[in-house]
């Protein structure tokens, strides 16, 4: 599980992020065919970026023109994509975390889960569901057949 993690975070190269932001970019902004202003905005997507796998910043600028997206009318910010690629990754942390947990402490003990429910509660919750089985099937409970 570690190494899939650790997969799942490989960071992507700088013309993968190019590859993924500059279709977004290019819905929003019609001047970025000047190559130095480009490039300039480029890198600054690239500092933003940097450190994210491929496939964090892909869901992240699909996410933002989608539909689901809130604010897919206004033009995105480099800030705006990182905010969502931390998102993307919830669940690869999450199971970073977890593995760290277990590395660090092991399995732990196993305690099967306990009825947050009295027991005498749970008695009488019984008996009125028996009765109330009782009433709409009559038939079922009768204790003469």
């Amino acid at each position: 599980m570690a190494l899939t993690v650790q997969k799942l975070k490989h960071p992507a190269t700088p013309k993968g992020i190019a590859a993924k932001v500059v279709p977004m970019l290019s819905v929003y902004y019609v001047a970025l065919t000047h190559d130095a202003l480009a490039a300039q905005v480029g890198a600054i997507w690239q500092d933003e970026l940097e450190g994210y796998p491929l496939w964090a910043v892909h869901n992240a600028t699909r996410w933002w023109v989608s539909r689901n997206n809130p604010y897919k009318h206004r033009s995105p910010v480099p800030g705006d994509i990182s905010s969502r690629c931390d998102v993307e990754m919830g669940l690869v942390i999450a199971a970073e975390t977890k593995i760290r947990i277990f590395d660090r402490d092991g399995p732990g003990e196993f305690e099967p889960e306990r009825s947050v429910v009295p027991e005498d509660e749970l008695v009488s919750r019984r008996a009125h569901s028996e009765k109330v089985l009782r009433e709409v099937f009559p038939k079922r409970f009768d204790s003469k057949r």
